[in-house]
């Protein structure tokens, strides 16, 4: 599209216009975005030391981990894709 005109001529009036219609939905798909997150951070729920269940060693310890991660050797009791 040529820049500086007045008005859009006609054969890159349907372009312009599906553009702005693209923009404004992207536009939107933003607004939506940010309140989901503004809610969450203020309404939301808060999450446990290990909310999805993981067995393997990074979510048996604390949070914040303490100095060299464990006090004592862990011993690994099961695999760690196996889930109940």
């Amino acid at each position: 599209m040529p820049r500086r005109y007045f008005d859009y001529l006609p054969e890159f009036q349907h372009l312009n216009r599906i553009s702005t219609i693209g923009s404004y939905l992207i536009g939107i798909g933003f607004i939506v975005g940010f309140a989901t997150i503004i809610h969450g951070l203020l309404k939301g729920e808060k999450a446990g030391p290990n909310p999805w269940g993981g067995k393997t060693l990074e979510w048996t310890t604390a949070s914040p981990p303490p100095h060299e991660n464990f006090l004592t050797t862990p011993v690994v009791t099961a695999g760690p894709y196996e889930y109940r």
